[in-house]
């Protein structure tokens, strides 16, 4: 029997329960969520930090700076601005619509680059339609 496959929407809703779960509390009682504490550390990623190190060789406690990362300080800049997330690919092998938009662009700048240039342009026929007869596909002949 094959493994269970998981789309992302289902990914990102066990994500979400996970994110609401206590990871810890304040000393004056708070909980703070798994989000919260994630936030944190982004803004850590972002902001850099110091951290305690212990040497390998001698023991000794260290002070350690991790300098600030370009991603993170993306990543809180445009959620901040408001702006939408990366969209993930859903497995499948489904072509996107954003996909075929772009290849139909790029298919006519490279056309108009070729006239441009002085290349005559080549003609392609779109794509013969399937209709339905019957219960078969069949093309348009």
């Amino acid at each position: 029997m094959s493994a269970p496959r998981y789309t992302s929407r289902e990914l990102t809703k066990h994500l979400r329960a996970l994110a609401i779960e206590a990871h810890d509390t304040t000393p004056e009682g708070d909980v703070i969520t798994r989000s919260q504490k994630l936030a944190e550390i982004l803004w850590k990623k972002a902001l850099g930090h110091t951290e305690a190190v212990p040497d390998r060789k001698t023991g000794k406690i260290e002070e350690r700076y991790n300098p600030p990362e370009a991603w993170a300080m993306t990543m809180i800049y445009e959620r901040l601005e408001g702006r939408v997330a990366n969209a993930t690919v859903e497995d499948g092998g489904k072509v996107s619509v954003t996909d075929k938009v772009s290849e139909l662009a790029l298919e006519r700048a490279n056309k108009l680059a070729a006239a441009a240039v002085g290349k005559p342009p080549v003609k392609t026929m779109p794509p013969k339609l399937l209709r339905k007869k019957g219960n078969l596909w069949q093309t348009d002949l």
